[in-house]
C-alpha cells in the first residue's frame, strides 16, 4: 500500500468537506428559490380576487359610459381643427356634465367669436361622435393657461345659451 503523507490527507479532507458543503448550498439556493415561488404564486392568486374586485368599482354605468366613451374622438378631433386646443376633461354628474376645454390663451388674448365657435365644434362633436341622450342638460366650457374658464353654453334639453 500507498503511504498518504499527513498533510495530503488533511487537505484532501478540507476538499471533500468544501464539496459537500458547496453541494448543500446549491439545495438551500434550490429550496429558497422554490419557496419564494410558491409564495409569489399564492400572493398572486389570493390578491386575484381583490384585483377583480376593486376593477368592478371602476366600471361605469351605462349613462357614464355614454359621456366618457366619445371623448378621445372629440379630443382628437378639435387637436386636428384647432392649434390653440390642448385637451378635455369631463366632469360627470348625475344631474349636469361638464366638458371642460382647455386652451392656450389668455382672456384677453382670444376673440369672443372664437370661443363661440370652438364650443359650437365641441357640440357638434359630441353629437355626431356619440349617442348622447338629448333630453338631459350637459355644459361646454372653455378654460385658459391659468384654468380660469373664458366660456361655458349649456345644452341639452334646457339651454340657456
Amino acid at each position: 500500500m500507498v503511504k498518504m503523507h499527513p498533510k495530503s490527507r488533511s487537505i484532501q479532507q478540507k476538499y471533500r468537506k468544501t464539496i459537500e458543503h458547496e453541494k448543500e448550498m446549491k439545495k438551500h439556493t434550490i429550496e429558497v428559490v422554490t419557496v419564494i415561488f410558491v409564495v409569489s404564486i399564492l400572493y398572486i392568486l389570493l390578491n386575484q380576487t381583490n384585483f377583480l374586485d376593486e376593477r368592478s368599482s371602476f366600471i361605469m354605468s351605462a349613462s357614464e359610459n355614454t359621456w366618457f366613451v366619445p371623448t378621445y374622438e372629440i379630443d382628437e378631433a378639435l387637436k386636428s381643427v384647432y392649434d390653440e386646443y390642448h385637451g378635455m376633461t369631463v366632469n360627470y354628474h348625475p344631474e349636469l356634465t361638464t366638458f371642460i376645454l382647455k386652451i392656450s390663451y389668455e382672456p384677453t388674448l382670444i376673440p369672443e367669436d372664437r370661443l363661440v365657435e370652438i364650443t359650437n365644434v365641441a357640440n357638434e362633436l359630441l353629437i355626431k361622435l356619440s349617442s348622447f341622450p338629448t333630453d338631459k342638460p350637459y355644459i361646454v366650457a372653455i378654460t385658459g393657461e391659468n384654468d380660469e374658464q373664458l366660456a361655458s353654453k349649456m345644452f341639452g334639453s334646457n339651454e340657456d345659451s
